[in-house]
């Protein structure tokens, strides 16, 4: 049939990748030349006179065993490069993850074969590896002091930087795509996509800050180095607390418990932060100056940003 070209490609990819030689395969690259016209003229051809669900599976694996090899040739890429440009390989890895969620979501808006005929499919399921990646990437590439051999760092305008800001970016497109194609389920499920889409930026942005004081500052990138920085602990005391009263206000004004207790929460881990940790080092004037700044906080927040009222459907 002429439907098993699906599996045999399968298999293809599965000995280039078991070879790692997608790219370099050489001469037996040519029978991709062959294998994906042929593919997407089948699908073209016969896209109507397939059950849904069937047409649906071909079109998404197709899409996959292609990103599939280009992530392994990425990931490869990255693997190769010299020491000193880790930084380098994860900025262009969710770039890429990045501009594959937005590339899919500008041909969809272009309304071309194949995408006109599936929108949500490509813009909301299609992507979902590529969701997937970028997510562990701004977890685990956080983590690195994004310092490229012989170049002079500069916050924000960075391989690593620049490479989270596109994969961010591309949440957010695929966030506003799943609104766009299935409301009913991103309802039942509010707030907590854009809660835990709130939670990697800001999660992003403290390893950026960390990143521009340890280099500024001339902190060592270990776990010791930094935790014992005053710099860095006041830096980061003060970060969070104007972040917990930017959510807080907001949420007030827009009448949101939700929100109001998500800062709230900030502004308690805050609190104990500065009774337990920044005054930990320094004598009874310190810890006094930290509760001082404590009750500063609550009458700011009392002042600025009252805990909104009940709505019908919390009550």
């Amino acid at each position: 049939s002429k439907w098993l070209l699906w599996p045999v490609m399968l298999l293809m990819v599965g000995y280039q990748l078991w070879h790692q030689q997608i790219v370099a395969a050489g001469w037996s690259n040519l029978a991709w030349c062959v294998a994906l016209p042929a593919a997407l003229m089948l699908l073209r051809r016969d896209d109507e006179r397939l059950l849904p669900r069937i047409a649906m599976g071909l079109h998404l694996s197709l899409f996959w065993m292609i990103l599939l090899a280009l992530a392994a040739e990425l990931y490869w890429f990255a693997r190769s490069l010299p020491w000193g440009m880790a930084a380098w390989g994860s900025g262009v890895a969710m770039a890429a993850g990045g501009g594959v969620i937005m590339g899919l979501s500008a041909a969809v808006r272009r309304r071309g074969w194949p995408f006109r005929e599936w929108p949500a499919l490509y813009a909301c399921l299609a992507p979902i590896p590529a969701v997937v990646a970028l997510l562990v990437l701004l977890v685990v590439t956080n983590f690195q002091d994004g310092v490229v051999y012989r170049q002079t760092w500069l916050p924000l305008i960075n391989p690593l930087e620049e490479g989270a800001a596109f994969a961010l970016l591309g949440l957010v497109v695929f966030y506003r795509a799943v609104d766009r194609y299935y409301p009913a389920w991103l309802s039942q499920a509010r707030p907590w996509p854009a809660v835990a889409l709130m939670a990697f930026g800001f999660w992003w942005l403290n390893g950026a800050l960390m990143r521009a004081l340890a280099w500024y500052g001339d902190v060592a990138w270990n776990m010791a180095s930094l935790w014992d920085s005053r710099l860095i602990q006041t830096s980061f005391a003060l970060f969070w607390m104007l972040s917990a009263l930017v959510v807080m206000i907001h949420a007030t004004r827009r009448a949101s418990r939700q929100e109001w207790l998500c800062g709230a929460a900030l502004l308690g881990v805050v609190m104990v932060k500065l009774m337990l940790v920044d005054s930990a080092g320094g004598g009874g004037l310190s810890r006094a100056v930290a509760f001082i700044g404590v009750a500063i906080l609550v009458l700011i927040v009392g002042y600025f940003s009252p805990l909104p009222p009940k709505t019908g459907d919390e009550k």
